[in-house]
């Protein structure tokens, strides 16, 4: 009787050690993103800023949120060369590309790699 009591306290310290684990150690996303990727349809300008790879300036970002905003979601990635300030260079470092009907910055990828 014993050891059936133990074995369940042991399980259920088990069962709770486990999801606080998994709690403790999730990262947060950006908001408007998934894990992977930041969509310029969802994301606030903060978002583009604190892109690491690629140095997104705060006048391009805000632009990107205001023209869709204006203009309604990117339906494709060649809509962000119409955002003011948003130079070839930029574009070409942002990368954007759809993603099951999305447009958005792979945020774990290289700049540039999805270019053809």
């Amino acid at each position: 009787m014993k050891t059936t009591m133990i074995k369940k306290y042991l399980c259920a310290t088990l069962v709770l050690v486990a999801a606080l684990a998994v709690t403790c150690f999730q990262q947060p996303a950006f908001a408007g993103t998934d894990d992977d990727f930041i969509s310029f349809n969802t994301a606030p300008a903060s978002d583009f800023m604190k892109i690491q790879i690629v140095e997104v300036p705060e006048a391009v970002a805000k632009g990107i949120v205001s023209y869709r905003e204006a203009n309604g979601p990117y339906k494709v990635a060649e809509d962000l060369k119409k955002v003011p300030g948003m130079t070839d260079e930029l574009y070409k470092m942002l990368d954007p590309f759809d993603e099951e009907g999305d447009i958005v910055f792979e945020k774990a990828g290289e700049p540039g790699m999805n270019a053809y």
